[in-house]
């Protein structure tokens, strides 16, 4: 697989900025939750503990999928306005926002 389709496969599969914005709401939703479950974390509640510890780490994985997401949007949002001056030949242009 040469690097052009591996670009175009993580391109494919980058979120759009309104996306992006979802999860993170969520994910500051879902950390305020975690928060207040750690309150409860001293009753030993059976397995409690546990599951708080996965949802943690759980939370750490998606929040650095999360960064990679943004990073690659960033890129994209950098060829997009390089594609609007013109810098980029040979691409078919897509459908645009502004007439």
């Amino acid at each position: 697989m040469n690097s052009d389709a591996l670009d175009a496969e993580v391109k494919s599969k980058v979120l759009s900025d309104s996306a992006t914005g979802e999860i993170t709401r969520w994910l500051q939703y879902a950390w305020e939750q975690h928060n207040l479950v750690r309150v409860y974390s001293y009753c030993p509640g059976p397995g409690l503990q546990g599951k708080i510890i996965s949802a943690l780490s759980g939370l750490d994985s998606i929040e650095s999928r999360l960064r990679r997401v943004e990073r690659k949007n960033k890129e994209k949002q950098k060829e997009k306005e390089d594609e609007s001056k013109g810098k980029n030949h040979g691409h078919h242009r897509h459908h645009r926002h502004r007439p």
